[in-house]
């Protein structure tokens, strides 16, 4: 099932405004990148409401995912990290930060693809990895802690085959990890090798399942299952699907995941991009680069978002709880798989990361808002 929606606000707000009809898309085509339903090209809806009544709410910090994981001032206007250091809050990188030497992140980091955040244990932790192999999850604050790190997402050790895109940590501690390689990339033998599952504490994976070029994994409490986006084939026809897994944990020590297909369904669109929960909803955000979908995990409904974030090149999206305000970032043109510049919906407003005047790419846009895992 597919239809239009309007987006821009979350949980209860943006379920009342849907429920009373407002908002609702019609048939047309992308709304521009520019638009955001606000006004501004005479088109209303769930964003411009949004803007109203969370104007005064401050947005959350944002995330990028660069060549380390800046953590920026919303309020400032100019996010230049080199003429103001203070519009960075927080970063991370285990080339520079203490405790991360022995998965070699000269070699094994050269950039983050992904940024989430957590609350589990009373601690807020920050869960990134680099495309070159090295993924962590490590304490947000002064000290950056390191709660676990790997390097070798299976055997053999090869820093280019994986390809890491997102993670997810869980409640229980464990860490899933998704790659987008398949087995014509790297020359390495690493098919089945997609979507990881790594015990607390533990370096290698205890289990793994083809998907190919995944891209992003999510944690659904509700029905405790493991949801991926990828493909089920590496050639055409590539069959783009959410995936859920759940974790058999009748071994100690050695969590595995098994489909559960009565859950899993195909996407109405390939290039899966990014996947990421809708607060206060049983939704998530997937980004296919276009379109950019709401999909409801009950009614396995795939609603497609107008009021420009659905916008070619999306590569990632997400909700802040307190605002619900929606944060994007699209490709700059090209051949370049990255960005420059964080797009807010609702009302729409960008920031362009640089240094000291000259853009600064990043891959992803995300809102500091950990989730709880407690």
């Amino acid at each position: 099932m597919r239809r239009r929606i309007w987006a821009g606000v979350a949980g209860a707000a943006a379920a009342a405004l849907l429920a009373s009809g407002c908002g609702q898309g019609d048939a047309g085509g992308d709304s521009g990148g520019d638009s955001d339903g606000d006004g501004k090209h005479g088109r209303t809806g769930i964003a411009a409401q949004a803007a109203r009544q969370n104007a005064a709410v401050l947005p959350s910090p944002v995330a990028l995912a660069s060549t380390k994981v800046f953590v920026m001032d919303p309020a400032k206007a100019n996010w230049d990290v080199g003429a103001d250091p203070a519009a960075v809050k927080w970063s991370f990188d285990p080339r520079k930060d203490a405790g991360w030497g022995d998965l070699d992140p000269n070699r094994t980091w050269t950039g983050a693809n992904e940024a989430k955040f957590y609350r589990l244990g009373g601690k807020t932790y920050l869960a990134t990895v680099s495309g070159r192999g090295l993924a962590a999850v490590v304490e947000y604050g002064p000290g950056k802690q390191r709660f676990w790190g790997t390097s070798i997402l299976t055997q053999p050790d090869s820093p280019n085959a994986y390809n890491p895109h997102s993670i997810e940590l869980l409640p229980t501690g464990e860490v899933a990890v998704a790659s987008s390689g398949d087995d014509k990339k790297g020359g390495v033998a690493y098919k089945d090798r997609n979507v990881c599952l790594f015990p607390r504490g533990v370096k290698t994976a205890s289990s793994c399942q083809k998907l190919y070029s995944a891209h992003g994994v999510h944690w659904d409490p509700a029905r405790k299952r493991l949801w991926a986006i990828g493909q089920r084939n590496s050639t055409s026809p590539y069959k783009p699907s959410l995936v859920a897994y759940r974790i058999d944990r009748s071994i100690a020590g050695q969590p595995k995941l098994i489909e559960d297909t009565a859950l899993s369904m195909g996407a109405p669109h390939g290039a899966l991009h990014d996947l990421t929960p809708v607060p206060g909803s049983d939704k998530v955000w997937v980004a296919s680069g276009t379109p950019v979908y709401q999909v409801d995990l009950g009614a396995k409904s795939w609603d497609e978002v107008d009021a420009g974030i659905s916008v070619q090149g999306t590569k990632a999206v997400s909700t802040d709880p307190a605002s619900g305000r929606v944060l994007s970032n699209v490709t700059f043109g090209g051949s370049t798989q990255m960005s420059d510049t964080a797009r807010f919906h609702g009302p729409y407003e960008t920031r362009t990361l640089k240094n000291n005047g000259a853009a600064y790419p990043f891959y992803k846009a995300r809102w500091v808002t950990p989730r709880a895992l407690d």
